[in-house]
């Protein structure tokens, strides 16, 4: 069953960097355990965890519309969402991989930009 999920609004200053092998959180992320969504940008959304660390869903490529519509659908796999199987789909129709996963950054959960 598809899952259908209305961003809230939340502005980032997040560069378009694919993200940090380092920081890699896993291949899956439990959707039991996703308490909020919200769409950074055309690459990345950030999962609010309803235990642990929150988490950043990088896709593999841009997804066209999908900041600006705010809102995305997937179908879990055995109640998952897995980097390298799984996909969203925008309410534009366009469908998008999951590129992986990593740790939320301070200025990624604040909105506000880095400084180097």
């Amino acid at each position: 069953m598809a899952q259908d999920i209305p961003s809230s609004d939340r502005q980032s200053g997040a560069s378009d960097d694919p993200f940090d092998a380092e920081e890699s959180v896993g291949n899956c992320v439990s959707t039991r355990q996703i308490s909020a969504i919200h769409i950074l940008d055309d690459r990345k959304i950030l999962l609010e965890m309803s235990e642990g660390a929150d988490i950043v869903m990088h896709l593999k490529y841009q997804c066209p519309q999908l900041k600006f519509h705010d809102y995305f659908s997937y179908e879990p796999t055995l109640g998952q969402l897995c980097a390298e199987l799984d996909q969203i789909t925008t309410r534009a129709g366009f469908h998008c991989d999951i590129g992986g996963f990593s740790k939320a950054t301070l200025e990624l959960e604040s909105g506000q930009p880095s400084t180097p």
